[in-house]
């Protein structure tokens, strides 16, 4: 029992630390790409989720706080319509930023607000307080898992531009 327990151990460790190591390369890597590259791979990944783009912001307007109008059927008739905001600045949303995006949503409109520096805790507070506008908030880590949920209805394209492997440990701790 005392060898199990000390293999058990090491393997919990060297499993540990090689997750660290997987998620701060890639989390190295998504915040070196140009806020364009990070917008596309948000296009990418709303695509395969099954959302249908009514409207993406050309390069030039990426500094707006619309990037992205979807729907969740293809002709656009489906409530709501979503507005989704892509920051990709490294930096913490501020509450004033997530409420300029609320303001832009009308009655029938949900929000997405996606940012790689995730959000201050009043953000958060503040989006789970919405009454009157639906706000789903995505961090990095929450940006990552959906990647991976849904890498196989990715577009080729897709998986290229953000390619992952997976890595399989024998996991004898559950």
């Amino acid at each position: 029992f005392e060898e199990w327990r000390k293999n058990r151990s090491l393997q919990a460790l060297i499993t540990e630390e090689a997750e660290e190591m997987a998620w701060e390369q890639i989390r190295s890597y998504l915040l070196g790409i140009k806020p364009y590259e990070f917008q596309t791979l948000v296009e990418d990944l709303l695509t395969a989720m099954g959302y249908h783009m009514a409207w993406v912001a050309p390069p030039e307007k990426y500094r707006g706080f619309v990037n992205f109008v979807i729907y969740s059927d293809p002709l656009g008739l489906s409530i709501p319509r979503i507005k989704v905001h892509v920051l990709h600045s490294g930096q913490a949303v501020l509450l004033e930023g997530l409420r300029a995006f609320i303001s832009l949503l009308g009655s029938g409109d949900a929000g997405i607000f996606i940012s790689s520096g995730g959000f201050t805790r009043s953000v958060m507070e503040e989006a789970q307080t919405q009454s009157s506008s639906r706000i789903t908030l995505i961090d990095l880590e929450n940006f990552f898992d959906l990647w991976v949920e849904y890498y196989d209805m990715l577009t080729q394209a897709g998986r290229q531009r953000f390619p992952l492997k997976p890595i399989y440990f024998l996991s004898l701790m559950e």
